[in-house]
């Protein structure tokens, strides 16, 4: 049976996970980079996030290719990501969120955001 990375989340996000599916590897790595400042490269992230390398390879694809994380190397030419520096883009994320939260905010009568 496969075992799955369960990294630590911060209280407040929790219910993001449970309530909404968010993927908390994901939360984690954006959280971890947030945390230092907002690039590690990826050994860092793999230590902090206490992921295996593959799993957080394929987490932070996903997050690149939404536009959550710019990666030092271009795609073509990783090697299993060991020396690419990986940079938090916080606006396209904030972004995100400030839609959520406008998509998610009663308005009377049906009034369009």
């Amino acid at each position: 049976m496969p075992s799955y990375a369960q990294p630590p989340v911060e209280p407040p996000l929790r219910p993001m996970i449970e309530g909404l599916g968010a993927n908390q590897v994901r939360l984690a790595i954006l959280s971890a980079l947030a945390r230092a400042g907002g690039t590690l490269n990826t050994n860092q992230l793999v230590d902090q996030v206490d992921i295996p390398r593959m799993t957080a390879l394929r987490n932070l694809k996903a997050l690149e290719t939404v536009g959550y994380v710019v990666s030092s190397d271009p795609p073509n030419t990783r090697r299993g990501g060991r020396r690419a520096l990986w940079t938090l883009q916080s606006v396209a994320l904030h972004h995100t969120l400030h839609a959520l939260v406008e998509e998610t905010t009663p308005r009377p009568d049906g009034e369009p955001a």
